[in-house]
């Protein structure tokens, strides 16, 4: 049954065309004021690539004691920088271990060490940083702080006397590691969260007074930064209740201290296998909008100091023979297009991390991938 309509065909089509094309211009218009504000709000970074930096971290990237032997190799890597350890006796996996515990570190050897690098030509490896970890976290937030805030100075020292640009923050939560969780802080059965905010955000400005007294003016990469608890839908409320809580505090207190020149960068461990743009966007936004405007305790400071970086490991799923273009998460291709939008999207740093390729030895790196890791190479490097 046809039904009559109470105009003419011919004015009826005119007419939904007419609201068809309403609702086009409409979404354009609102989708150009959403594009025009996110640019004006979150401007992303058009830094040339030689300005932006490649860091290389992980089991291929040797001790600072054995880059004397092993410079020249590392020329040959795409790399602008390496994200180093320190061999020591008491600790198989090196001082990056023993920072941030009750153990002082063994100023001696750092002594030697800045001897034996003074001067030390490290080529195209512009921006080195030495490596710390929250690990072991025998002390608690309320307990003396004095050790671990001398083993900071004594690193951040460390870094300036190499003429490194300075550390990586590693504020992973490993097996056994709870340092920023809550209920299994040693006295919350004594002190409630607000407590341990309070105090957990003195300690931040008081380990970054102490990086700014070994090297003024350094630049800390944090693994997972302030923005892992913007993710939160409910927003800080529920930052009692989430394993990474107390992390929250203690970046602003970092942000807080942060000294003239000090920079800080939320290098987003969480993009290690992003390979759209739409995601490093979304991640770039959350670091530096929504995190800094509604979710920072001072959104000025945060501002001021915070820039957005990314990793991204590159054998993930790949297991103990190196790169394949089977097993491997990332092909050739996709590996390569990933870091290009990384070094898009980031303020300045994008570190690459690994357990499977041997850097030295050229080992792990089949030749379908060559071309694909040396494709971000510096133009420009000395």
């Amino acid at each position: 049954m046809q039904l009559a309509l109470p105009f003419p065909a011919q004015a009826a089509s005119r007419f939904f065309r007419l609201i068809w094309f309403f609702w086009i211009a409409l979404g354009l218009a609102l989708g150009s004021v959403y594009l025009f504000l996110s640019s004006v709000y979150y401007p992303v970074s058009d830094s040339p690539r030689s300005e932006k930096r490649v860091l290389a971290m992980g089991n291929g990237v040797l001790p600072l004691q054995d880059m004397v032997d092993s410079i020249d190799s590392f020329q040959q890597t795409p790399f602008d920088g390496l994200i180093l350890g320190i061999a020591t006796s008491k600790d198989t996996r090196g001082v990056a271990w023993t920072v941030f515990g009750d153990q002082r570190i063994d100023q001696p050897q750092f002594d030697r060490l800045a001897d034996r690098f003074s001067g030390f030509n490290w080529g195209r490896l512009t921006d080195n940083f030495l490596r710390v970890n929250v690990y072991p976290a025998t002390v608690d937030w309320f307990d003396n702080f004095d050790t671990i805030l001398a083993n900071f100075e004594a690193i951040a020292r460390l870094a300036h006397q190499l003429g490194f640009t300075g550390i990586m923050l590693d504020t992973e939560q490993y097996p056994g590691i709870e340092i920023f969780d809550y209920p299994k802080q040693k006295y919350a059965d004594q002190y409630d969260y607000a407590a341990y905010d309070t105090q957990v955000f003195l300690r931040g400005q008081e380990i970054m007074r102490a990086l700014n007294r070994g090297y003024p003016g350094i630049t800390v990469l944090y693994t997972f930064g302030l923005s892992i608890g913007s993710q939160f839908g409910g927003g800080r409320d529920l930052l009692p209740h989430t394993r990474s809580g107390l992390l929250t505090p203690f970046i602003e207190g970092m942000i807080d201290a942060a000294g003239e020149m000090t920079a800080l960068v939320d290098a987003f461990e969480a993009s290690y296998t992003y390979s759209q743009e739409a995601e490093f966007l979304a991640a770039y936004k959350l670091i530096k909008g929504f995190t800094r405007d509604i979710y920072a305790r001072n959104p000025a400071a945060y501002g001021e100091v915070v820039e957005a970086g990314f990793g991204l490991w590159l054998d993930q799923g790949c297991g103990d023979a190196g790169l394949s273009s089977t097993t491997c998460r990332f092909r050739p291709e996709t590996f390569q297009n990933a870091v290009d939008l990384a070094l898009k999207y980031s303020d300045r740093y994008v570190w690459i991390y690994n357990q499977s390729v041997n850097w030295v030895a050229g080992e792990g790196i089949p030749p379908e991938w060559e071309a694909a890791l040396d494709s971000f190479r510096r133009e420009n490097s000395p």
